[in-house]
Order: structure tokens, then C-alpha cells, then sequence
């Protein structure tokens, strides 16, 4: 019996000796911590071109801080950031650039980020409105205008206009020629005329 509890002594001790030691790696690893984790745009203008805004951190744990990769959620979204280790106490940043052309109104694109930290993994997040400019307008109306006619469509409309060329042609051809079988009977009338007086 005295085996039994001298056996879970042993575990119990254990179990607590590795929760500490995993604290211990905890508080020890880096730390990154972001001033804000979303920024709204606003309303922004198509024409005006590519937008920015810089997203900064501190490294608030007691390891150097490297950030391994910052991927978007969307290929109009660029993440460019610190590349050198960040010692504790000090900052770096994840600057993001979105390009809204050819995407008129609402967006929210999310940048993940994957670093040394604890967690590992972190995401920021951008969103806002896009006034799109004139030629997105005309581009994307031709665009919905077009994308509603099918082949089918197409071939019928043509055969359509075929017929109506022949129709209307046969229609003017026809009333030219009874214009001119009309001029034909009033010249043979004079001519019986000119007959019966000799």
C-alpha cells in the first residue's frame, strides 16, 4: 500500500515539475504585441492608386523577437516587415499596401503573421470602401452587359438581322420594279394611241 502512495507521490511531483518548466518556457519566449490589430480605410478612391498603413509591435517577452513570414489573405495585399531579430523592449513594424483597382466597394483583407512569439501565430486586418472611377464604372457595366448574352444568343441574333436584310431588300426590290412596270404600260398606251390615229 505504502508503494501505491509512494507511486502517485512520484507522479504528482512530476506532472507539477513540467507544468512549471512549460511556465517557465512561456515567460521566456518572445512576446509580440501590436499597438492596433485592424485599420479602416474609409472611403477611398479607385483612381487615387495604392493605400498603406504601417501596424507596429514590441517585443514585450525576454527573447529576441523574429518575425518568420506576414502572408494576405488576397493577392492585391502586400505585407512588408521587420526583417532583424527585435530584442525585448524594442519594436518593428508590418507595413500593408492595398491596390483597389478593379475592386469597387466594400473590402476587409486579413494579413496573418508567423513569428518566434507566443501563439505564433498573429493577424492584423484592413478594411474600407472603394469609390470606384469612371472607367471601372464603364468596364464593368460592358462587362455585365455582355456576360448575359450566350452563344446561342449571338447566332440568333445574327440569323435575325440576315433575315431582315433579305426581308427589306425584297420589299424595296419589289416596289422599284412595279414603279417601273407602271412607266412600261403608260409608254405602250401612247404608242396604241399613235397607232389608231394613223
Amino acid at each position: 500500500m505504502k508503494k501505491i502512495f509512494y507511486l502517485i507521490g512520484c507522479v504528482l511531483i512530476s506532472l507539477n515539475a513540467y507544468s512549471q518548466k512549460d511556465i517557465k518556457t512561456v515567460n521566456d519566449s518572445a512576446m509580440m504585441v501590436f499597438t492596433d490589430t485592424i485599420h479602416d480605410f474609409g472611403t477611398i478612391k479607385e483612381a487615387d492608386g495604392k493605400v498603406s498603413h504601417v501596424f507596429e509591435f514590441t517585443n514585450e517577452g525576454k527573447q529576441p523577437l523574429v518575425v518568420l513570414d506576414a502572408r494576405a489573405s488576397c493577392g492585391c495585399t502586400i505585407p512588408e516587415w521587420t526583417k532583424t531579430p527585435i530584442e525585448t523592449g524594442k519594436g518593428g513594424m508590418i507595413e500593408v499596401t492595398f491596390n483597389p483597382a478593379r475592386r469597387a466597394g466594400v473590402f476587409e483583407k486579413t494579413i496573418t503573421i508567423t513569428s518566434n512569439s507566443v501563439g505564433q501565430i498573429n493577424r492584423v486586418h484592413i478594411k474600407g470602401t472603394i469609390e470606384p472611377s469612371l472607367s471601372s464604372n464603364v468596364k464593368h457595366f460592358t462587362h455585365k452587359f455582355t456576360r448575359n448574352f450566350r452563344t446561342s444568343d449571338i447566332i440568333i441574333g445574327v440569323f435575325g438581322i440576315i433575315v431582315i436584310t433579305i426581308g427589306l431588300f425584297m420589299f424595296f426590290g419589289q416596289k422599284k420594279k412595279s414603279k417601273n412596270d407602271k412607266f412600261v404600260d403608260i409608254s405602250n398606251e401612247k404608242d396604241d394611241s399613235n397607232e389608231n390615229e394613223d
